[in-house]
């Protein structure tokens, strides 16, 4: 019998079988089930703040954008807790998300992402600088951020914070949140050993499962960490995309930029639109494996789009089923080559 692994997709996972000739290699497997932190002890964790936020006017917390996942909805509501009952108002607490190179999150994708405690009580924005109103006139700075390699790039330059929320999620199917600690400045962690995945035909990752792959525009943060793709190489992104392809104007980059089938655009930061137009350099391939995306109508536009450019079809495929999937990979690769995956994508790569 075929190999098989679990993926970190929707709410629920997806199984899949490779056929035979393909040679799997799944370094982290997903856990049907994985530690939860108690909200009791999320609350403990605040407590060592209360001091700190005694006696200040004005709270300000940079969360991470769209770039920088993880599961804020379980701590926020604590943290503005615990900042009112110190004496903050909660008209005076704001959010600023970071590093704001990702279009401002607004409605069900701020619901999602953030809660809807913060979304709908208090103030969301992108950052933009220093000058800031929320940032420039807080007496209180606090970031709630992923515990992820290079974790200093999701504060952006000047950004000063007096302590920093780390946030490691589960690495089960459900992505809780299994660790949360308190810094004064944020810890580095040691890249994951790539050579495996390097060296494979095909590398499969996930966009995280779900809340956080509803879009493909959320979905490629699913590439942050993986290795640059070789010459040759196809990389597969899995994710469910039951909510289209994201934000309008991603989506209109995105449209533009694949009709002009232009070259690449040296961009500030990390931007989803930036990691797609990497994965696609020359000699590379990428397959969307997003079931609910091929089923919904801004699927059919990517796929009419891509018809119609049979040049860049051939680099950029959209699946929606298994079969599919392993059809895709049989014509690009023939029926025998390793296959290198990582099934919780970037929660694979936390403390």
């Amino acid at each position: 019998m075929p190999d098989q692994m679990l993926l970190a997709l929707g709410r629920k996972g997806l199984t899949l079988s490779p056929p035979e000739g393909v040679a799997l290699r799944v370094p982290r497997p997903v856990r049907q089930e994985a530690a939860c932190m108690p909200a009791q002890e999320v609350r403990r964790v605040m407590e060592k703040l209360r001091d700190l936020a005694k006696g200040r006017r004005r709270a300000t917390v940079l969360l991470g954008d769209l770039t920088f996942p993880a599961p804020y909805e379980t701590v926020l509501p604590a943290l503005v807790e615990m900042l009112v009952d110190a004496g903050v108002r909660p008209t005076r607490v704001g959010f600023l998300c970071c590093p704001g190179t990702a279009d401002p999150v607004l409605g069900r994708a701020a619901v999602r992402r953030y809660g809807d405690d913060v979304a709908g009580n208090h103030e969301v924005n992108a950052w933009r600088s220093t000058d800031d109103r929320f940032y420039a006139g807080a007496d209180l700075r606090l970031a709630v951020l992923p515990s992820l390699p290079d974790l200093s790039s999701a504060l952006p330059e000047g950004a000063a914070v007096e302590r920093v929320l780390q946030l490691t999620p589960g690495q089960g199917l459900a992505a809780d949140l299994a660790a949360l600690t308190v810094e004064e400045r944020p810890a580095a962690h040691a890249a994951v050993d790539a050579a495996q995945s390097e060296a494979a035909a095909v590398q499969l990752v996930t966009a995280g499962g779900a809340p956080w792959e509803a879009t493909l525009e959320e979905a490629l943060v699913g590439l942050r960490y993986l290795p640059p793709a070789r010459v040759g190489q196809t990389v597969v992104l899995a994710f469910a995309g039951d909510e289209g392809l994201g934000s309008a104007p991603f989506t209109l980059r995105l449209l533009d930029w694949l009709r002009e089938a232009s070259a690449p655009e040296a961009a500030p930061g990390w931007t989803p639109l930036g990691a797609l137009q990497a994965a696609l350099a020359p000699e590379r391939r990428v397959v969307l494996f997003a079931p609910e995306l091929a089923r919904h109508a801004e699927g059919d536009d990517l796929r009419e789009l891509l018809d119609a450019s049979p040049a860049l079809a051939e680099r950029l495929v959209l699946s929606g089923g298994e079969d599919e999937l392993w059809a895709a990979l049989e014509r690009l690769h023939g029926r025998a080559y390793e296959l290198f995956a990582e099934p919780l994508g970037w929660r694979a790569h936390g403390a």
